[in-house]
């Protein structure tokens, strides 16, 4: 029986073909430079690795994320800059808006608009700026950037902990925020706070059963600890490609 043939690319970032790869195995995507596990586009001679994500995204992409279009962009100088969804160094291949400065790892931009956590199942969690600060009910700091939260209840979550271990939340604990002090038409009346409008994706119950990657940082070139936030993106949108229900809590 005649094997299958993988599947090759040819990417603007890379001067050979890549082919797809799946491995369990951690690597540093050379595109975004950020890290990733599982399928990848490599090419073996150079030891270059893609995302698969990065590998296949569209050129230019309109996202509930920002208000204006994002273009991807390659920049192998450092600016700097970070992504103003995780917080870490965009740095590579990054989706750009050059009207706002609005920076994002392509990996970031799968993440789900709506998310049902176990801890708050009253309301879907909706992914927003950190422009309301609020303190995540997991890890109990404050949440000063992109984050999960609910408008209704004031419950709030980093994106790092959507997969933490968690307990029970009381109602008592929750504060209702105060509401906008002016209407725009990128703000959500009823979530309160944030970009876009609401999703027909669905929405999914997050599992709590995961590492906390916020306490498991990784050391990569540079020297620099970075988040794993693909288990994060990977993980919430397969949910949502699934209609995957989790909902384990710790005693």
């Amino acid at each position: 029986m005649a094997s299958l043939s993988k599947k090759t690319i040819q990417h603007f970032t890379h001067c050979h073909s890549l082919t797809e790869l799946s491995a369990n195995k951690e690597f540093l995507c050379d595109g975004c430079n950020t890290l990733g596990n599982g399928i990848r586009y490599r090419c073996e001679r150079c030891d270059f690795d893609l995302h698969d994500h990065c590998g296949t995204c569209p050129m230019e992409l309109s996202s509930f994320m920002h208000q204006h279009g994002l273009k991807l962009v390659l920049c192998k100088q450092q600016l700097g800059r970070v992504c103003d969804l995780c917080d870490d160094p965009v740095e590579g291949l990054f989706y750009r808006c050059n009207l706002c400065d609005f920076d994002v790892h392509p990996p970031c931009t799968k993440l789900p608009q709506y998310i049902r956590h176990v801890m708050h199942k009253d309301h879907p969690l909706r992914l927003q700026a950190g422009s309301v600060p609020g303190t995540c009910m997991v890890c109990k700091d404050t949440c000063t950037s992109w984050h999960y939260r609910c408008g209704i209840c004031g419950f709030d979550l980093h994106l790092e902990c959507v997969l933490a271990p968690c307990k029970q939340v009381t109602k008592t604990s929750l504060k209702t925020p105060a509401p906008p002090q002016s209407a725009s038409p990128f703000l959500d009346p009823y979530y309160a706070y944030g970009y876009g409008n609401p999703s027909s994706s669905g929405v999914i119950d997050v599992n709590s059963r995961h590492t906390d990657s916020r306490h498991d940082p990784v050391k990569r070139k540079g020297g620099k600890a970075r988040k794993k936030m693909y288990k994060i993106a990977e993980a919430l949108a397969l949910g949502v490609l699934g209609n995957m229900l989790y909902g384990a809590l710790t005693s």
